[in-house]
């Protein structure tokens, strides 16, 4: 089976960092809103993803509550990512991490659910199980793990894209240090500033000194990236 470590190096890897994918909270299994979804899904709430969508009003007694309860943002990463030239060339690898400090690494050969309830159903059954399988490979991968010990394990030229960092383009970043293995972190919530993220890494670049969602900056990497330093592929 292909699993994470038998993975080469990919010439690209993305982290979404600090994701909002998470279980619902213990705090508010027991509010009415909750118990109906859980029945509804004939599951135990615990089990399941805190979703804005459906639990807007258990969720206002959750710190940080507006930005929480996101799963359609790692939904639509994933999807950009696989869905590339350069993944399907074998040169981009990529994790989401979690506000909970969970990993979830992506085999680049994995077929995501495109509708969004299937994908639940996946991230929920990875949640359980702490590794999706087929017959013959490893999809997605769990681990409990901080966003510290993730980046330690990458090489090459490591980026953060942060409002608050140096004013560049992503096309200037690849074009200025062409052919280098390059990790890209960027946030996986909808609104705010990271927690830990700006912290540990030194090379923070502001793209173009505004502020975009993940899925618009993964699109503009991914085709910048695909330009400028896959040419000779």
């Amino acid at each position: 089976m292909n699993r994470e470590s038998d993975i080469i190096q990919s010439k690209l890897t993305i982290i979404l960092a600090e994701s909002e994918l998470e279980r619902i909270p213990h705090s508010i299994i027991r509010h009415p809103q909750i118990k109906s979804y859980a029945k509804k899904r004939n599951d135990t709430a615990s089990n399941l993803l805190l979703d804005a969508t459906y639990h807007h009003a258990a969720m206002r007694g959750l710190a940080e509550c507006s930005r929480r309860g996101r799963p359609d943002i790692v939904h639509r990463c994933m999807l950009y990512v696989l869905d590339s030239w350069a993944n399907a060339q074998g040169l981009v690898n990529m994790y989401v991490h979690t506000r909970n400090d969970e990993v979830i690494w992506i085999n680049p050969k994995t077929r995501l659910p495109r509708q969004f309830n299937r994908f639940i159903g996946l991230i929920e059954q990875l949640f359980k199980e702490k590794e999706i399988l087929t017959s013959d490979d490893t999809l997605l991968t769990y681990s409990k793990k901080s966003l510290k010990d993730l980046l330690s394990e990458q090489k090459g030229e490591m980026v953060l894209y942060w409002e608050q960092g140096q004013k560049s383009t992503i096309y200037d970043m690849f074009s200025s240090k062409n052919n280098l293995s390059f990790t890209i972190v960027l946030g996986g919530f909808p609104h705010g500033d990271f927690h830990h993220a700006s912290s540990l890494i030194n090379q923070k670049i502001s793209v173009e000194a505004a502020s975009y969602t993940a899925s618009y900056l993964l699109t503009k990497t991914l085709i910048n990236y695909e330009q400028i330093c896959c040419q000779h592929y």
